[in-house]
């Protein structure tokens, strides 16, 4: 009797799983220049034909589709994982000859192959969303992530099969349903709750992931649902509410005095991150350039940094932001120092009054910084300034002996755009000719050539 009952329940569970396999296998896949489009998809996989197969998938479209269901329901063999486990230890002729038979990883290949083109195909295979809902938990983080872009680039109606991704157990499982929901953009406005539970969790990468897609779904929601994280006691969590409002940008103007607010605390990771989310969100409002400038004087680096590329963002043309900026150049730490030369360089480029107003010596006390960074800045924007750089002649004579050869090649192109004003440099330039560093004696070249050489003067190379 044992027996029988035993005999009953194996075919019970192997009747129906070869009814299956076999109708799997009888399924008449569209083809698509004499090759089955399944095909097709798997060579989105690379190496070759990508770009063919990208053709092929996109003028067949939805019609591709009902093929790309069946193939995301190939499961795995089941004699894949042994083979995969005892291959190691099996000799090489044995394990090549096993792998071949077998082709272990022929139907992860397919799952994958259709995933990559259903993403392609967008709008129009709304039937695939179930299938690509079992794909975004296949063991296979490629088949899953490409499944979240698929389900994503649907829009609207594949949203809530996304948020229920949010409550996989996998965390890779869940940081790309917060990908995928990154896509579909104001359409997964329905799932912002469930952002903001995973911007209260404990995963660290998933929330910084659903701070970015609170930013591309934008609205007035997100902008309050955001701004009430800074209510939690929990400074990690406040922490992720800024980092939301950030990524929202000008939408959370309505956060700013909160954010004000915040910039008053004594953790230096809360005001930098504020800092740099008053930059994103409204850096021309005249508080926020205050609070810019008097964070230059913070007794912590990091924030001093943040607070010059706010001001960047900002209005530099101000003469307190920039002399705000100069008088960073003293600044301590080198990294302080790297960012206000290079935000004072971009202002420079963009208004040449601030050449005049200040810029130009605050160029030249940088050639002789200590960081040779802040020296190749400073040799870089007085190269962009051309003949206005002309006070600055002398300083950049003495860069061309600069012990970096980066400096000393700025320095001579800066010469060089001097034009014919910087004929008191050739000897020094032309000495650069002999220079070990190939990158040293092309920028001589240019800037001898800029000064009207005679062919003598400048041999050939």
């Amino acid at each position: 009797m044992n027996r029988r009952i035993l005999v009953g329940l194996t075919l019970l569970i192997i009747v129906p799983a070869l009814v299956g396999y076999f109708k799997w296998r009888s399924f008449k896949h569209l083809k698509v220049q004499g090759r089955p489009i399944v095909e097709w998809a798997m060579a989105l996989n690379g190496p070759q034909d990508v770009q063919q197969a990208e053709l092929v998938i996109r003028e067949t479209g939805t019609a591709a589709v009902p093929s790309l269901i069946h193939a995301l329901e190939a499961r795995d063999s089941l004699l894949k994982k042994p083979f995969l486990a005892i291959a190691p230890r099996l000799p090489d002729i044995v394990s090549v000859r096993l792998y071949r038979w077998l082709n272990p990883y022929e139907k992860e290949r397919l799952r994958l192959g259709a995933t990559r083109a259903l993403e392609l195909i967008g709008p129009g295979a709304e039937k695939a969303i179930p299938a690509l809902g079992k794909a975004l938990r296949d063991p296979s983080a490629e088949i899953a992530m490409h499944a979240a872009f698929a389900l994503g680039n649907l829009g609207a109606p594949a949203v809530s099969t996304l948020i229920n991704g949010l409550g996989a157990p996998r965390d890779e499982t869940r940081f790309f349903a917060i990908q995928g929901l990154s896509r579909a953009g104001t359409e997964a406005r329905p799932a912002i709750p469930d952002l903001i539970g995973v911007l209260r969790g404990t995963n660290s990468r998933n929330a910084r992931e659903a701070a970015a897609c609170l930013g591309r779904i934008g609205g007035v929601g997100a902008v309050r649902a955001a701004t009430g994280l800074l209510r939690n006691p929990d400074l990690r969590i406040q922490l992720r509410g800024i980092q939301s409002l950030s990524a929202l940008g000008p939408q959370a103007r309505s956060a700013v005095p909160t954010l004000l607010e915040f910039a008053r605390t004594d953790d230096p990771e809360v005001r930098k991150t504020v800092i740099g989310a008053l930059g994103r969100i409204e850096p021309a409002n005249p508080e926020v350039g205050a609070l810019f400038i008097s964070a230059l004087q913070d007794n912590d680096p990091e924030v001093r940094a943040m607070a010059a590329e706010g001001l960047e963002r900002g209005d530099v043309t101000e003469a307190t932001s920039l002399n705000a900026l100069i008088e960073s150049l003293n600044d301590p730490d080198s990294g302080v120092r790297r960012t206000s030369l290079r935000v004072i360089a971009s202002a420079t480029s963009r208004n040449a009054d601030l050449t005049a107003a200040g810029a130009m010596p605050a160029f030249v006390q940088a050639l002789g910084d200590s960081d040779f960074l802040v020296r190749l800045y400073a040799a870089q924007a007085l190269a962009s300034l051309g003949p206005r750089a002309m006070p600055a002649l002398g300083p950049l004579q003495q860069a061309l002996n600069d012990p970096h050869p980066g400096v000393q090649s700025w320095a001579a192109l800066a010469l060089g755009s001097l034009g014919p004003g910087a004929e008191p440099a050739r000897g020094a330039l032309e000495k650069l000719l002999k220079h070990p560093d190939k990158a040293v004696t092309r920028a001589a070249r240019t800037a001898l050539e800029q000064l009207r050489p005679s062919p003598a003067t400048v041999p050939p190379d």
